[in-house]
């Protein structure tokens, strides 16, 4: 923590090679941070010094990595591996980020000339953003190299337009206050391999009925899944049933857990279903589907 160090101060720092992280607290100042990043491009990390590593992160600190970064004059290759940044409205482009890995973006976030094929090793994305037209606009760009994508979006439409912009993708997370769809099929191809999704209430889940069928059948690779749902109707519970009989897809599902709003004459088609995934699934160790009064599990 090198909160009132002097530039000279931080000069002197760079002979230490193996230094990696620059933690600061809530008084160290954008000037600082800067200086740090131009001073010690070698870091992989920079981040506040309580929360230096994925979730939670204080919108204010990630806005003040990008005010830094806004203020590089000079072009400058940085070397981090991990960057969040909220409400980043000054376009960065004197910064190269070619080891990034994990990228957070919240609130508004512009275009930046590194995210069109300059972050080659960029492989997880966090996004937090109000609506999907800015989201696609990226994963235009960098969808192909992704393998996991965390999305919190006000209203999240079409999960078919994230799979088909994110082929290579490996887990998929969600959440929305909207009921997402898929609306196509066509020249799909997922290796999904972890699929959840949170409600923001206690009512309306994330997924259509009917969605999560589909996903399972493109996604033969899937793991695990744990959502929230909207509701179930008969006849998806009978095809779950189905899909698993059939062996074309859930054959390496290891957890299936799902939280809706079930009807009493639901009952029976859960057990069936429970069944046959405990039959015909030799990986699964967990089989949960619950509402608020019922749950059954294995």
């Amino acid at each position: 923590m090198l909160d009132g160090v002097s530039r000279a101060g931080l000069l002197a720092l760079r002979g230490l090679t193996l230094l990696e992280e620059f933690l600061f607290s809530e008084m160290t100042g954008e000037l600082v941070i800067k200086d740090c990043l131009e001073l010690l491009p070698h870091l992989h990390v920079i981040a506040h010094k309580l929360t230096p590593y994925p979730h939670p992160h204080n919108p204010k600190n990630m806005q003040k990595i990008g005010e830094a970064l806004s203020r590089i004059e000079a072009p400058c290759t940085l070397q981090l591996r991990q960057l969040w940044l909220f409400n980043t409205n000054t376009v960065l482009d004197k910064v190269s980020l070619p080891e990034l890995q994990v990228l957070e973006l919240r609130g508004a976030i512009v275009m930046h000339p590194w995210l069109a094929g300059g972050v080659p090793n960029l492989t997880e994305l966090h996004v937090r953003l109000f609506s999907q037209e800015p989201l696609l606009h990226i994963l235009g760009h960098i969808g192909q190299q992704l393998q996991t994508l965390h999305v919190t979006i006000m209203h999240l439409h079409r999960v078919d337009s994230l799979l088909k912009l994110c082929p290579n993708l490996s887990e998929l997370r969600m959440k929305t206050t909207s009921g997402a769809e898929m609306s196509s099929q066509s020249g799909l191809d997922t290796h999904l391999k972890h699929l959840q999704t949170f409600e923001y209430s206690c009512i309306d889940g994330n997924l259509q009925p009917g969605l999560l069928l589909q996903i399972l059948r493109l996604a033969p690779e899937m793991r695990s899944v744990d959502l929230d749902l909207a509701s179930w109707f008969d006849e998806d519970l009978k095809v779950l049933a189905e899909l698993a009989e059939e062996g074309a897809c859930m054959r390496r599902l290891e957890k299936f857990m799902v939280r809706c709003q079930l009807h009493l004459n639901q009952l029976g088609l859960v057990d069936k279903a429970c069944a046959s995934c405990i039959i015909n699934c030799p990986q699964l160790q967990v089989f949960s589907v619950r509402d608020l009064s019922y749950a059954v599990s294995s």
